[in-house]
């Protein structure tokens, strides 16, 4: 295992009381350099909040075009792959009586968006997953949590809705 110095600028730590987090995009590098720093600082993790989310407007037909396969591909990557990446990575030091994972859907995973139903899928994806994992990961003493936001003010939001709530 190679352990790295620094972090990227893909990869942004934030020291807090002894711990440490990371804000972590989709790419697979990226990804496997978290989970390597994790793993040479030899400590178990605490919570793994998984977070990010991005959102497209998709129309049926867009899905048969292939310049917007990429940001298909990005949406279902980041929304549900690296969730499950990410805490199958680190499952072995969340493992332990108080560890916790907490997954953020959105309520678009009942109530589908009619303009985002990739996101919207991939939120529900995100749901079952975590409904899962709990039931796996409970006679560990690990709690598995669902966080459903309401809107808040992102980019992401941006032009959408009234009374967001600050990030």
């Amino acid at each position: 295992m190679t352990c790295f110095p620094s972090c990227g600028a893909n990869l942004r730590p934030r020291k807090a009381a002894g711990s440490a987090t990371w804000r972590s995009t989709s790419q697979t590098a990226t990804r496997s350099r978290a989970v390597s720093e994790v793993e040479c600082a030899g400590r178990p993790v605490d919570l793994l909040v998984n977070n990010a989310g991005v959102q497209y407007s998709h129309c049926v037909t867009d899905l048969l075009d292939e310049d917007r396969s990429a940001a298909l591909r990005t949406e279902i990557a980041l929304n549900l792959e690296v969730p499950i990446r990410l805490t199958w990575s680190l499952i072995d030091r969340i493992a332990r009586p108080g560890g916790a994972i907490v997954n953020v859907t959105s309520l678009t995973a009942l109530h589908p968006k009619t303009s985002a139903p990739v996101y919207s899928a991939t939120k529900a994806g995100l749901k079952s997953f975590t409904r899962a994992l709990r039931l796996q990961v409970e006679p560990m003493g690990v709690y598995v949590m669902e966080a459903v936001p309401p809107l808040v003010d992102t980019a992401m939001t941006t032009g959408r809705g009234k009374g967001k709530i600050s990030p």
